[in-house]
């Protein structure tokens, strides 16, 4: 990333929660942005304000509404000159007023000119520490320490030092809080104006940032949210490109979490441990250079994933693993999987953890249960749209791919519509597509089509649970999912790329690709 300025605009995340919810939601907010698969397993949209504070804006706004209105859309456009909000001071509803201005002045961001934008960010932090001196209830000091803390890292991110020894005081003050959230956050912010220091003026040193890292973590030493959160950070610091200090500053993670007593956090340490390698093998250069065909990439990435394979993981690293084996998969390189499978069970099953063994255990089992499809006929069982079962031996002396998918899901659902050219070309040549929908919702399945029907069998669940024996039985954990029969109706292909079809099918039927 080269405009390292505009990482702060990141970091800062957490603080732009403008909802009245205690700072914990924003922190469990950053995890979940920073989490990070589109296939999916068997908002209201916010309101935006255009503030006009021209000269003219209480007089065009006093000739569209009542006399009452008029009045507080003028008494509104009033409260935004710099001083607007020291007039309610005094009111009973002081702090409501104050916070609410505060929202008005963040809202009409976009309309204002920058210098505008900085006195509005000064004003702020006026209010925040106007707010400090009165007694708050715990959401009312939320919204005072996003105010304050956000405003005067922008402040400081524009030049404006004044602002940071401020900033440390109001850190001390919410690290010696009763409340833990609030100690929490504290640490945050003091990681988070590290971070922006270091991508501020195109800084080299990692330092400040990577000391603030450990001073967290040895603060706040089992405190999952913690971990979890700054583990977020980090991985979102190295996709920016920022992987050698990155690296460092995991390693120091791990070795700290690795000394604690509790076992869930010696497994982040793993964690760490994991990604380090994952990086340092170049796996995500590896992993693309195969996507695209690069020669001889390929066996570099089957031997990668025969390494990861040999290696004991956590979280991240045993899914890159197994979305490894599932490419493989797709290549139709069964003798490679079979060869994975029997590695990974080897290496997991001494893993310390048995929930991860277990876990380990049932991929496996239902990696060989896809493997164990090919040669053999499947059953396949549901209802039509009209509620009445699926007759199979329509799909008699046919080349069929029965397609599992779902309308909630955006990748299967577009290459569900992708299947329509293709059916017309094949459809009078002896072949056949079978769809299986796992919705409960036939007419929301059906809104994938325009709402009608398709042009071929189309099977909903048949039961309360949706095709959960069906799904057991073939091994199938995820959708999107094809399986490509022969003209036995024995299985010829499984997890086939849709992007094959067109050739596979043609050749089936003897037919030239089209």
């Amino acid at each position: 990333m080269n405009d390292r300025s505009t990482f702060p605009n990141f970091v800062l995340h957490w603080l732009r929660i403008s909802k009245s919810v205690v700072l914990l939601t924003s922190f469990a907010a950053l995890v979940a942005l920073l989490g990070c698969d589109s296939s999916s397993s068997v908002e209201e949209p916010k309101k935006t304000y255009e503030i006009d504070d021209s000269p003219s804006a209480a007089h065009s706004h006093s000739h569209s509404h009542s006399d009452g209105d008029a009045e507080i859309e003028a008494s509104s456009v009033t409260l935004l000159d710099s001083d607007g909000w020291k007039k309610s001071l005094d009111r009973p509803d002081a702090v409501n007023q104050m916070i609410a201005y505060a929202s008005t002045l963040r809202a009409r961001r976009p309309q204002v000119s920058p210098e505008q934008q900085m006195a509005d960010r000064v004003a702020l932090v006026e209010i925040g520490f106007e707010l400090e001196k009165r007694e708050l209830a715990d959401l009312e000091k939320t919204a005072s320490f996003q105010m304050q803390s956000q405003s005067m890292l922008e402040l400081i991110s524009a030049g404006n030092e004044e602002y940071r020894a401020k900033l440390m005081n109001l850190i001390e003050k919410y690290r010696k809080d009763s409340n833990p959230d609030f100690v929490r956050s504290a640490g945050f912010l003091e990681l988070t104006l590290a971070i922006q220091d270091y991508f501020r003026d195109g800084a080299n040193d990692f330092s400040n940032a990577e000391e603030s890292f450990l001073k967290l973590a040895k603060a706040h030493t089992n405190d999952m949210i913690v971990v979890q959160a700054m583990s977020g950070m980090l991985s979102e610091l190295m996709t920016q490109g920022q992987r050698e200090p990155v690296i460092s500053a995991m390693r120091k993670l791990a070795d700290f979490y690795s000394q604690s007593a509790d076992e869930n956090i010696k497994r982040i340490a793993e964690v760490f441990e994991d990604r380090i390698y994952l990086v340092e093998s170049k796996f995500d250069q590896i992993s693309a250079d195969a996507a695209k065909g690069v020669p001889g990439a390929l066996e570099k990435y089957q031997e990668t994933i025969r390494t990861l394979a040999r290696r004991q993981g956590q979280g991240e690293y045993y899914r890159q693993t197994m979305a490894g084996v599932r490419i493989l998969e797709q290549q139709s390189l069964f003798d490679d999987v079979r060869e994975l499978n029997e590695i990974l069970t080897k290496t997991y099953a001494s893993h310390p953890d048995a929930s991860v063994v277990a876990q380990v255990e049932r991929d496996i089992e239902k990696g060989n249960q896809r493997l164990n499809l090919i040669g053999n006929p499947i059953k396949l069982v549901g209802k039509m749209q009209d509620g009445a079962p699926f007759d199979q031996s329509v799909l008699d002396n046919k080349v069929v791919v029965v397609f599992f998918w779902s309308a909630k899901d955006p990748k299967s659902a577009r290459v569900m519509q992708l299947m329509l050219p293709m059916h017309q070309v094949f459809k009078d040549s002896g072949f056949e597509l079978v769809g299986v929908c796992i919705d409960k919702d036939v007419d929301a399945a059906l809104q994938v089509f325009g709402g009608k029907y398709p042009p071929w069998p189309m099977l909903f669940q048949d039961g309360e649970q949706p095709f959960q024996k069906m799904f057991d039985d073939l091994g199938i954990q995820m959708v999107p999912y094809m399986l490509l029969l022969d003209q036995d109706g024995n299985v010829a292909d499984i997890h086939v790329p849709s992007q094959d079809l067109t050739a596979q099918i043609g050749k089936m039927l003897n037919q030239e690709d089209e």
